[in-house]
Formats: C-alpha cells, structure tokens, sequence
C-alpha cells in the first residue's frame, strides 16, 4: 500500500487539479491524468492489466489509452470539466479485500465507475470475475461463473474455429504461437446481468475491446470471437469500420450469438432473395443502423460471405481496411460499390446459394433404409440424409456425455424436464424444424416456412407424424446406435 500512495504523491506536481473538491484526495492523480489524456496515465493501472490489455499486439489509431476504450469520455467534455464549465461529483465506494469503486455522476449522463485494487486501476472484468473458476485450453483461458455451465466440448469446438479461421486469414505461424501463448479470455456469464456487472452494458454477449476478451453467457460464441481475430489479424487498425463489413464479416463466419452461420446466412438469403431488402441501403452506417438487426446483419453476413468466395480473403482484408477510420470517416463515407464485384456475379451467386440442411420431406424418400424406430418415430438414412417421422420433438443421446455440465438451453426448451447430458434436441411443427447443439446451445439447423421461398409445411402423414429430412454433416456422428427420446 505505501509504495503505491509514492507513486501517486511523485506525480503530484505533474498534474493540474480540477477545481472539483469532490474527487478524494487519494485519486486526484489518476482523475486528473485521465481528464488530460496524460501519457502518465498507464503508471496509475494494476501492471498485470496492463499487460493483459497489451498481452496481443493489438492498437487502435488516435487511441491513447486502449485500457480505457469503453470506460471513457468525449474529448470535449472533458476539456469542459477541466475548465469547470461542467459540474461534476466523485466519491469512493470501499469493496471488499482492498478493492475501491471511484464513482463519477455527470449531468444527463450515465455514472461512470473506475475499479481499483490497492490503489492501483483495474478492469470491470478484474473485478467482477476475480472468484469465477478457469479452465485454460490451447487458445483459450476460460473464467466462468457458474462450472455447471462449462463444457470441454464446446472448448474443444472453440479451439478448432480458431485453427480454421487462422487458416481462412492466413494468420502466421508467430500469430498463432502468440494466441496459445498469451491465450484469449473468455469469460462465460450465467446471464445478462453478470454481463452489465462486467461491462457496464447490457447483452448477452460482445468483444471487449480493451481487454481483447470475449464476454458472453453463450458456450460457442463464434460471432464476437470472429471481431477479435480480425483486428488480431489486421494489428493497428482504426476504432470504427463500415458495419455492413464489419459486422457482415462476424455473421458470415460466426453467425450470431446462440445461431450458427449456416442458420443466418439462410435467413439473408431469404431476405435478399425475395426482394425485402436490397443490400445497397446498408452500405453506409446510418442506412445499416436504420434497419432492424433481424435482416440487416443476416443480409450483410450473405454478402460477406459473397465477397469473401469471389474476391479471397486477402482482397476482402483490403476492403474492410479501406472502410474503418474515425467515427466522422465512417459516418461520412458509405461503401462505394465500383468498388464491389459486378451485379451480375452477385445475382449469379444468390441465385445458386442455398444448399438447405433442414428440408420437408415430401413424397415418398427414395433410396432410404429404417434404422431406428420407436413407439412414435422413425429415422431412415441415405448417404447424405437423415429422414425423420415423429409426432414430438426428440432427444439425442450420443456417447459423448458430460454429467457435470447443465445446458441452459435445454431449460428453456424444456422446463419441466431434467437434463440427462442429451447432445442434440430436435422441435418440431407443421411449419419450422429447428436442431440444437445442447452441448454448444446453439441452433445448428433450421427450416421454417415462412422463410423459405415456396412456403412449403413440413408434411404429416396418416398417423400425424411430421416428415422431414436433417443433412447428415447436421450431427458429429452417425446416429445410429445413438438413444433418442421422444420428449412427452
């Protein structure tokens, strides 16, 4: 403790106080550093944060301080405090174990919380999750707060999109040695609360940019890891990117959170296809924040993921490159689309995507053979697919169990049953099939029929059975042999 109280007394004659007497004497400092942009002020932060928020290379241009990113504020209304043009008010909330809260209550704005431990500055995060559990993979620390809630498969599924998306980005081999060494934190939530308790805002998941931490009360979540490799990849980048790219990019490989890409990116084809929305109105920042995120982002990630197929990786990288800059150059200059492929491979491109994973059976299948049969379903297989006849939804047990672990998705899907460490679930109606990863929570697979082209039901036969067909790269493993359950 004294040698922390040095080093503030030290810095003393460096700063200019603030002609606020609410801000405790003890962190006059570090607050007026702050309000000043000093370059003191990283001497005021815990030095393992520091190295935490430094640990992989990645820097944002005109940004001083990247440990503040997300806990800061506008330049001017800081030159304003400083000058006492704004009233403002601190105090300290004394936690537990050394650790102090500085509270700053502004005018018209939202209070602002500084965490400390011995003096010393620390991330909401830090704090928050210091008594959370971890468990550390090859890419990955993961902290959680509930262990019920951790799996080892979806780690292991985690591990693996990293290794695919270093590839697809061609990350060298230093890029990847520095990922397992430095690790990604991952800090799984049991809900939206813990996340605003982490972050100060309310999501159910998000890249903290500070910190390079994935934070999210989702198993698997492809779509903000997705944020943190391309600014991995691209090292010193720009604050703000075009989000039709941005966000376009994180769709068309992570999906969105507790959705699989091939789930989203069917629901773009959709929206694109029939006509609901034409991609060009989301090519500047206000045009793609003016649309419901429900087709935007599944719009942007089809486009992407167009962009990507036709042009490569690399000449995408120049794009997004291209489009990120301040807050004013991405608001002021929309996507230009002589710089896009023609229109006609794009239609050309819409035109052939669709290779759906979740079908109505119609007809009579041909070509397939019974396996599996229960009191109410079936399940035939051809060498692509999976032919489903069920009157419920089903339960797929496989080989791979996890005793300790507790799928919340599985609790909302079926609240007044127990969960038995089944990996797949299967729901069923006349006019949408969805199949879930119990052990990831995400939907994998989806038909509906209000979002397909020719509208078809899923078909019941003469015993009220549903039919429908599940391609068979849905699932890990082959099922047979696998115990499914109707769920009653």
């Amino acid at each position: 403790m004294r040698i922390y109280k040095i080093v503030f007394l030290c810095l003393l004659p460096l700063c200019s106080f603030p002609q606020n007497d609410s801000v405790p004497g003890g962190y006059r400092p570090f607050f007026t550093a702050w309000l000043q942009n000093s370059n003191q002020l990283a001497d005021f932060v815990q030095p393992q944060e520091l190295a935490l928020s430094n640990r992989l290379g990645t820097t944002y241009k005109g940004v001083q301080h990247k440990f503040m990113i997300s806990n800061d504020l506008d330049e001017n209304v800081k030159q304003q405090m400083l000058a006492g043009e704004i009233p403002y008010t601190c105090s300290v909330e004394a936690l537990d174990n050394g650790f102090d809260c500085l509270l700053l209550d502004l005018p018209q704005q939202q209070q602002m919380r500084f965490y400390f431990q011995d003096s010393l500055l620390i991330s909401r995060p830090s704090y928050y999750a210091k008594d959370w559990e971890p468990f550390e993979s090859g890419f990955f620390v993961f902290h959680v707060s509930d262990a019920c809630l951790y799996n080892t498969y979806a780690t292991e599924r985690l591990d693996a999109f990293v290794r695919q998306i270093a590839e697809l980005m061609d990350f060298s081999e230093s890029d990847i040695e520095r990922l397992q060494r430095e690790k990604i934190h991952y800090f799984l939530c049991r809900d939206d609360i813990e996340i605003e308790q982490l972050t100060g805002y309310v999501s159910r998941g998000q890249f903290y940019i500070p910190y390079d931490y994935v934070i999210s009360t989702f198993n698997c979540h492809y779509h903000e890891l997705i944020h943190l490799l391309i600014n991995y990849k691209l090292g010193e980048l720009p604050l703000y990117t075009q989000p039709f790219l941005q966000e376009g990019l994180a769709v068309a490989l992570g999906g969105r959170g507790g959705k699989e890409p091939g789930v989203i990116l069917d629901l773009g084809h959709f929206v694109l296809n029939s006509g609901f929305l034409d991609y060009k109105t989301l090519l500047s920042r206000n045009g793609f924040y003016s649309m419901d995120a429900s087709m935007s982002y599944p719009a942007s990630g089809l486009y992407t993921r167009f962009l990507i197929d036709t042009l490569g990786f690399d000449a995408y990288e120049q794009l997004y490159e291209k489009y990120s800059g301040s807050i004013d150059q991405v608001e002021k200059h929309p996507i230009n689309t002589t710089d896009l492929p023609d229109e006609t491979i794009w239609q050309q491109y819409l035109a052939r995507f669709g290779d759906k994973d979740v079908l109505p059976a119609t007809g009579n299948a041909e070509n397939m053979i019974g396996f599996i049969k229960g009191k109410e379903y079936m399940v035939a297989q051809n060498r692509d697919w999976y032919l489903f006849v069920t009157q419920k939804d089903l339960l797929v047990s496989t080989q791979n169990r996890h005793p300790d672990y507790d799928s919340k998705l599985f609790k909302e899907l079926f609240p007044n049953r127990d969960y038995k460490s089944e990996k797949y679930a299967i729901r069923v109606s006349a006019s949408e099939i969805s199949v879930y990863n119990l052990f990831t929570n995400n939907l994998i697979a989806k038909y509906a029929s209000g979002f397909s082209t020719d509208m078809k039901p899923i078909p019941v036969d003469e015993h009220e059975s549903f039919r429908f067909l599940v391609r068979k790269t849905v699932f890990d493993e082959d099922l047979d042999g696998n115990s499914i359950k109707v769920v009653d």
